[in-house]
């Protein structure tokens, strides 16, 4: 695997081949010349794949690269012998901005705001298979490496005791929010702590009402099914669904708190919000049958404004609209989607003028502002060939990218006609759609 001038992997051969580690720079295939200044980034099993929908051209990042909150830049660590080298990359255009060395087989994890830190751990040897796999393997130690990407400051590596993940960093990059896995060698749930980084030392989180001291601190089981950055970036929603023996504690409940003190058993799925600018964390519930029918059936987005937050769940036919200030459900409705007999990812899309686009199976519902209480039935259906297992909206809301098996369709947002396509390989899903 080696990095090209511009940053990007070299492929030897044609794109698409096996064993290739990445995609040649300048790679295209045919283009719609209607998204000029678009530049689409796709998940894809080789990596993050930035396309110019314009004229088609692809770029990969090395396996394992991760983007910066504002998505500027793009941080890879490739893994040589006992060595990590940790590359910065211009999202735009590919450029290798720094490179550091550091000791250890590392996999990057997350990055601040601010761009000033990359959070590292030791590459995994694996994960539990089955039913638990979104549990990370138990140890009695944790190692944390916190790095300058630029290499201005000395690398910094915490020991911690018991199991740890990196989630995110405070916007003023001196905190890193962490998941510890309880109990540590054989872990089956998880807290949210708080990583102080100028001493190292991992404390608990407030509650949502400023509350410093609870009787015990909110301990939670669920896959975590995707994680969204509210506008602004001062707030993280992760959205988690059941494990068989789903339980959770919320810190409003504790009896010290003036609550009952026991979890509703009818609670399957809940919306995790993480305050990244106060240090407070908040489980807004969502009620039956979210959560009950498969991970993959459930997504989230945020309204442009950051004021509503949406859930969709393909398996029951059911969106719920939240408002993320007083964390309160404001709706629940049934509305017509494809069964999930058809497969296809849950996605969601809000445009600037609140309409909500929904992936559901082979099609995209499109709702208007208000008409979710309609009936359930969409303002249009825009039906494609092949399933859909991705959405997002190009800046000025003119275009909808639609991910599928292989390629990237174009939308047109009036009517749904398309006014191009993408042929890109294997696609997992759209993670972002900036400015060139």
């Amino acid at each position: 695997m080696r990095l090209t001038r511009r940053g990007w992997l070299e492929l030897g051969g044609a794109a698409g081949a096996t064993g290739a580690t990445g995609l040649l720079a300048g790679c295209s295939t045919q283009g719609t010349p209607r998204a000029a200044g678009d530049r689409l980034f796709v998940s894809t099993p080789r990596g993050l794949l930035a396309v110019d929908p314009s004229n088609g051209t692809r770029q990969t990042a090395p396996l394992g690269a991760i983007a910066s909150p504002d998505w500027t830049r793009l941080y890879a660590a490739v893994v040589t012998g006992d060595k990590t080298r940790l590359t910065t990359l211009d999202a735009k255009t590919g450029a290798q901005l720094a490179a550091l060395d550091v000791d250890g087989r590392l996999t990057a994890r997350v990055a601040s705001r601010d761009r000033s830190w990359v959070a590292l751990t030791e590459a995994e040897p694996g994960r539990r298979s089955t039913e638990a796999s979104w549990l990370p393997v138990g140890r009695e130690r944790t190692t944390l490496v916190i790095a300058d990407p630029t290499g201005a400051r000395p690398v910094r590596r915490l020991d911690l005791v018991g199991t740890y993940e990196p989630d995110a960093f405070s916007p003023d990059s001196t905190q890193l929010f962490v998941l510890e896995y309880m109990p540590a060698l054989n872990p089956d749930r998880y807290r949210v702590r708080q990583v102080n980084l100028k001493t190292g030392v991992p404390g608990p989180l407030l509650t949502r009402f400023k509350l410093a001291t609870v009787v015990a601190e909110e301990e939670m089981k669920g896959r975590g099914r995707m994680q969204v950055l509210a506008p602004g970036a001062g707030t993280l929603f992760t959205l988690y669904t059941r494990q068989d023996d789903h339980e959770h504690m919320h810190t409003r409940d504790y009896a010290q708190a003036g609550g009952s003190g026991a979890p509703s058993p009818m609670v399957h799925a809940f919306v995790h919000t993480l305050s990244l600018n106060e240090g407070w964390a908040y489980c807004l519930d969502l009620p039956m049958p979210f959560g009950v029918g498969p991970g993959w059936a459930h997504a989230i987005a945020t309204s442009r404004d950051g004021a509503r937050l949406f859930v969709a769940d393909r398996s029951s036919g059911t969106i719920a609209v939240a408002d993320t200030q007083a964390l309160e459900l404001k709706g629940r409705y049934a509305v017509e989607m494809d069964p999930v007999s058809v497969p296809g990812e849950a996605a969601l899309e809000v445009g600037p003028d609140g309409r909500l686009y929904v992936a559901s199976g082979a099609s995209v519902l499109v709702f208007g502002v208000g008409s979710l209480g309609s009936g359930g039935v969409p303002q249009m259906r825009w039906k494609l060939t092949g399933t859909v297992c991705g959405l997002k909206l190009s800046q000025d809301a003119k275009r909808l990218y639609v991910g599928q098996t292989d390629r990237v369709v174009v939308l047109s947002t009036v009517d749904g006609s398309e006014i191009g396509r993408i042929d890109v390989g294997s696609v997992q899903s759209i993670s972002h759609v900036g400015r060139t």
